[in-house]
This record gives structure tokens, C-alpha cells and sequence, in this order.
């Protein structure tokens, strides 16, 4: 289940999107519409790449054994009242503006040359720097906040994890919907749809992208303490 949905939804979202966009672009005539035939082909393309490559990782994933194997009872215990700077939405509320602002100035210079076409984006170099500072950022921030949770007793982690890395998408979004208010032409409703539309798509996969490292960073922070400790116990907390 979980291959099929990597395989389909995601896929499938970034296909509804762009094809969405697509649709406005070619009902107000623009030279940037494309034939749905051929938006059709790039999705079965990609989705003939994925698919494989999906079922193939979930299954290597099954059969091989995770690193983690700590003895568990046969009782779930449960868990705790948390503080409020550790549930879920003030997790997200309160890590995502610094994910975000690692990389807001280089995302201001990528909106202006991608939507007002006025200047060519040329600094990779720094915004290669301001990516491994996100990714430093992130890491850090997901293995405090996944080590506070364990010495509060909450072993439900991963979900806390993805939240804090995805959550810098939101203001991704936010960012752009304001950026949109300040420099956009809102006259044209087809148009503003379609920058809706497209920046919706690239928070969407920022969101995953940092979802993804966080919850990376707080698995390898566990693994780490749980080998370091006997029998996976946690003796010191």
C-alpha cells in the first residue's frame, strides 16, 4: 500500500496541478499552454520511472531489517500530556519560520526572475550554501525537538518529525501568496490562478523535501542513542 501511494498520489497531485494550470493557460491563449497529449506522455513517462523504482525500494525496504530492534512489551503504553511547545502544531507554527528564512532572500531573487522575467537567477553557488544551511537547520532543529519528545516519554516521533521539517512549506506559501499581493497584477484572474496553481506544486514538494530530511535526522538520532544504550533501553533519560 504504502509503494502504491508513492507511486500515485504524489505523482498523480503534480499531474492535477500543472494540468490545471495548463487548462487556464490554453483557454486564455497563451504560448505557454501545452497539448494535454503531450502533458499526458511526460506523466506516463515519469510514471513508468517511478512506479518501478517505488515497489522495488518497498520491497527491498520489507525484507530487509530495520537498524533499529529495541524489546518492546506487549502492552502499547500510553503516552503523556505534552507541554504545548511540543504538540504537533506548535511544532509547525514555531520551527517553520526558520526553515524558511535559511532560504527566503534566495527564494525572493528565484520569484523575481521566474515571475517578473526582469533579471536571470545566476547565483547557484549561494543558494547551494543557503540550502545546506536549511538542511543543517532542519537537522538539528528535528533531533532537539525529537530528543525533548523522547524525555517527555513520546515515542510517537516520526509524525512530530515530519511536521516540524514540512511545515516550512506553509510559509513557503504564505510567502508567496503575499509576494503575490505586493508584485502581482490581480486584474487577470486566469493568470493568478495559474501562479496559485504552480506555487501551491512547489510547496507541496518543498514541503516533502524537508519533511523527508527531518524525519532522516531524527531516525539516525535514534538509532545512535538506542546502539549506544543496553538492549535499547533508554537508561539516562
Amino acid at each position: 500500500m504504502a509503494a502504491i501511494i508513492s507511486a500515485m498520489v504524489f505523482p498523480g497531485y503534480i499531474f492535477t496541478t500543472l494540468s490545471s494550470a495548463d487548462i487556464i493557460e490554453s483557454l486564455l491563449g497563451t504560448a505557454a499552454a501545452v497539448p494535454f497529449s503531450e502533458g499526458l506522455w511526460h506523466y506516463l513517462l515519469w510514471w513508468a520511472l517511478d512506479a518501478p523504482c517505488a515497489t522495488l525500494g518497498a520491497y527491498h525496504g520489507f525484507k530487509k531489517p530495520l537498524g533499529l530492534e529495541p524489546e518492546v512489551g506487549p502492552i502499547k503504553r500510553s503516552i503523556p500530556p505534552m507541554p504545548w511547545y511540543l504538540t504537533r502544531p506548535a511544532i509547525a507554527g514555531l520551527y517553520g519560520p526558520l526553515i524558511f528564512a535559511t532560504i527566503a532572500f534566495e527564494f525572493n531573487y528565484l520569484m523575481d526572475s521566474l515571475w517578473r522575467s526582469y533579471m536571470i537567477y545566476a547565483m547557484f553557488g549561494i543558494l547551494f550554501i543557503s540550502l545546506m544551511m536549511m538542511t543543517v537547520t532542519i537537522a538539528s532543529l528535528s533531533i532537539v525537538v525529537t530528543y525533548k519528545l523522547l524525555c517527555h516519554q513520546n515515542y510517537d516521533w516520526w509524525w512530530s518529525s515530519f511536521s516540524l521539517g514540512a511545515s516550512g512549506g506553509l510559509y513557503m506559501l504564505a510567502f508567496s501568496a503575499v509576494w503575490m499581493f505586493l508584485y502581482e497584477d490581480m486584474s487577470f484572474i486566469g493568470s493568478d490562478l495559474v501562479y496559485f496553481f504552480t506555487m501551491a506544486m512547489i510547496s507541496a514538494c518543498f514541503s516533502f523535501m524537508c519533511g523527508s530530511i527531518s524525519v532522516l535526522s531524527s531516525y539516525l538520532f535514534v538509532e545512535r542513542i538506542y546502539r549506544s544504550t543496553s538492549k535499547g533501553q533508554f537508561t539516562k533519560f
